[in-house]
């Protein structure tokens, strides 16, 4: 038991530590460059080191490695996936095996098997969950920051502000679709879910009306 809280506890440390460490590489002060085409508008530009460094800690190095850790879970899947598979015909092999042989039935295996089953297919689901949402992140998000290089990158490179806020707001849309994402593949979340719409929408209408506001 101690050995595992003196685990945890370097872990955090060393967690800490990075943070501390990596935290100045994100700080924009070092790497901004002031604008000279427009003194009197306040315009955020970065130059290329900080572009670069920003990007891959905030977008491209955790989204390959949510890429790589899910293709560990998809092979994990379609392995357990086969195993459904070989269960349910063992399954109906030793049932029929059972009627021919005319045995008595043992049903708390089978229950057991069935219950094994279950939960291959709620591990299976929760993995292509988990895999919508990751698929809607990176979707969302990597216009954006490759907006975010390319514009650092190529000085000459022109964007109007309008497809920079559109870019803006396609990768913040990522936060509302996330609760419609477990709302469809989850029945509690949905549940809740609704609740939540259900209350909120009370309260408005309750607002809205000047007496009972």
């Amino acid at each position: 038991m101690s050995a595992s809280v003196d685990d945890s506890s370097t872990r955090t440390m060393l967690s800490a530590l990075l943070s501390h460490l990596t935290s100045p590489a994100l700080d924009p002060s070092q790497f901004t460059s002031p604008s000279t085409e427009s003194p009197m508008i306040c315009e955020f530009k970065v130059n290329k080191g900080y572009a670069i460094v920003s990007s891959l800690i905030s977008f491209w190095i955790p989204g390959v490695t949510m890429v790589l850790m899910y293709f560990r879970i998809y092979k994990e899947a379609v392995r357990q996936e086969r195993l459904v598979y070989r269960s349910k015909v063992a399954a109906l092999l030793l049932d029929k095996h059972l009627q021919i042989s005319q045995i008595p039935k043992p049903r708390p295996s089978i229950q057991v098997e069935q219950s094994t089953i279950t939960t291959m297919r709620r591990e299976r689901k929760a993995a292509r969950t988990l895999g919508i949402i990751m698929s809607a992140f990176l979707l969302c998000w990597a216009p954006f920051f490759l907006w975010y290089l390319t514009s650092a990158l190529c000085s000459n490179c022109k964007t109007p502000r309008i497809v920079v806020g559109v870019l803006f707001w396609i990768g913040y849309f990522n936060s509302a679709l996330n609760p419609i994402i477990y709302a469809y593949f989850n029945r509690d979340f949905r549940g809740a879910f609704k609740k939540t719409l259900k209350l909120a929408f009370s309260l408005l209408i309750r607002c809205l009306t000047p007496s009972k506001c």
